[in-house]
């Protein structure tokens, strides 16, 4: 009920917000466009008074169409809200990587605790920020309330690191995981080593 609640009182902002914005220059327009104040800059035929006007006018329409304002608002606010998209397919693959590994640690945690992983995935990703599930008795709530915390810094830093090894990969289209050892060439480099330092001195 209370994320209901949650999501209509978002859905109503832009709709609010405009309802305010329009007030407060209604009130300015009306202000500096009244001649005893404002005399002679507001006097009608002015520079002054036809760009206030304007303003004020602009003000009075977004209050004459607030039925509209807000059936064509509370919709859009109250939709599910679809995946950002980026107009570049490579940087999006990218958004979708990082979205796909910050899912892991959660499936990993749920699947040891005996959970599905998928399932609490699913459930925490529909949840509001700052909640989840507390994988030690299978509650679900507040995650600092519970006493669950996770360092942000922990996460960013494995992130930026794991970007940082994958935009090398990428760049240099290359990498070396395995070095085989050459032991002949070691063993020939030490015994040209000891015979360098030695010098045949004694």
């Amino acid at each position: 009920m209370m994320q209901k609640i949650q999501k209509f009182g978002g859905a109503m902002f832009t709709p609010v917000m405009l309802f305010a914005f329009a007030g407060v220059v209604i009130g300015f327009g009306t202000l500096f466009t009244t001649e005893v104040i404002f005399w002679p800059l507001a006097a009608p035929g002015t520079m002054w008074y036809g760009v206030w006007n304007v303003i004020l006018q602009g003000g009075w329409t977004v209050f004459n169409q607030l039925p509209l304002l807000f059936a064509v608002s509370l919709p859009i606010g109250l939709a599910n809200k679809q995946n950002a998209r980026c107009c570049n397919p490579e940087e999006q693959i990218g958004i979708d990587i990082i979205k796909k590994a910050l899912t892991a640690p959660v499936a990993t945690i749920a699947k040891n605790a005996g959970f599905e992983g998928a399932v609490i995935v699913d459930k925490v990703s529909e949840l509001p920020a700052g909640e989840g599930l507390n994988s030690a008795n299978g509650e679900w709530g507040n995650m600092i309330d519970m006493g669950v915390l996770d360092p942000v810094k922990v996460t960013r830093t494995t992130l930026q690191n794991a970007a940082s090894v994958a935009s090398l990969i990428l760049i240099t289209e290359a990498t070396v995981s395995d070095v085989p050892k050459n032991t002949q060439l070691e063993d020939a480099i030490a015994a040209a080593t000891a015979g360098a330092q030695g010098g045949g001195m004694y």
